[in-house]
């Protein structure tokens, strides 16, 4: 989706032929998102959730005194948010294309017709979505920091990391 998204400014830092045009191709772009979004929104759901029953599992792991077994469900943990990280910064991408707009070089006619299109695209709200918000690199990063900090204090709190020798 990314590569949408690149392909669409590159055509349109490229030379594209009106701002009218470029409007009805990110039409498409964006109705191509929303439909993908409703796809993939339980997909996200599912892995949310599984990064964090992997967390607590290896808690579980760790307090059993399985210290090894841990490895596997912290792999798995730390590489799954990859999927999330992509798709937000498809929607990142989305967020930064008004200000790609604006620095188009574009005659004293087409201007009014560039900022229009800056507008359009603000407004447009294009990228992944799940349940109505935005799936940002912000959001994900704050998932993945409040999932680390409760997995560390409930793992503190049952006894999970024992430091004492």
């Amino acid at each position: 989706m990314l590569l949408i998204v690149n392909s669409w400014s590159a055509w349109l830092v490229g030379g594209a032929s009106c701002a009218e045009e470029a409007k009805r191709q990110w039409r498409r772009v964006s109705g191509l998102f929303r439909r993908t979004s409703r796809t993939f929104e339980r997909c996200f759901a599912a892995l949310g959730s599984t990064i964090v029953i992997l967390l607590l599992m290896a808690l579980y792991d760790l307090r059993q005194g399985r210290d090894l077994q841990i490895l596997a469900s912290c792999i798995m943990a730390f590489f799954l948010p990859g999927v999330l990280l992509t798709h937000a910064s498809t929607t990142t991408a989305c967020n930064r294309l008004p200000s790609l707009v604006t620095l188009c070089e574009a005659d004293e006619d087409e201007e009014d017709e560039y900022m229009d299109l800056a507008m359009f695209l603000s407004l447009s709200e294009c990228g992944f979505f799940m349940w109505d918000t935005c799936v940002s690199l912000g959001l994900v990063q704050k998932f993945l920091y409040f999932t680390g900090a409760i997995a560390g204090s409930i793992g503190f709190q049952v006894g999970a990391f024992n430091f004492t020798a």
